[in-house]
């Protein structure tokens, strides 16, 4: 085979894997920031929380106003942090995304694509249906919600 024809197709691998990640950080970002929007509006978490207040706490009517304007004012603070912090967070992962692919082989770089589709679908999927628990006797991978890695508990 002729070396300019392997580099070519390595280029063209390359270029595909790129157009890929471009892509897919995008619809990523669109898709995240929708489903993080309708899930954790603002104006829901300020409903559901005033809700589970009423019923938890049994408020007085003299309470109610009172809380319900609290809760709102942070319903209100929370929309102005989401913004901010939705954007940052989907940076840092791109950016780590960016420098992994440049580390790794036109071979790696497919599987890369694939792991990372994987990965986003598994996330679209916690952020429709909630987090699902591991299956029975099973913990997640690492360190997890302030767990140990598996095989660490107590060391």
């Amino acid at each position: 085979m002729n070396p300019l024809h392997h580099w070519k197709i390595i280029l063209t691998m390359l270029a595909i894997f790129v157009a890929g990640t471009v892509t897919g950080s995008m619809v990523t970002v669109r898709v995240i920031k929708s489903v993080i929007e309708k899930r954790a509006a603002p104006d829901h978490w300020a409903a559901g929380m005033m809700r589970e207040y009423q019923h938890r706490l049994e408020l007085t009517p003299e309470q109610l106003p009172k809380v319900r304007a609290i809760v709102e004012r942070a319903g209100g603070d929370l929309r102005k942090v989401r913004g901010t912090v939705g954007a940052e967070i989907a940076q840092v992962v791109r950016t780590a995304q960016e420098d992994v692919a440049r580390e790794l082989t036109p071979e790696q770089l497919v599987k890369f694509d694939d792991l990372r589709r994987e990965q986003r679908q598994r996330f679209l999927e916690r952020m429709t249906n909630g987090p699902q628990p591991p299956p029975k006797g099973k913990r997640p991978p690492g360190p997890f919600f302030g767990l140990p890695p598996e095989g660490k508990e107590g060391k």
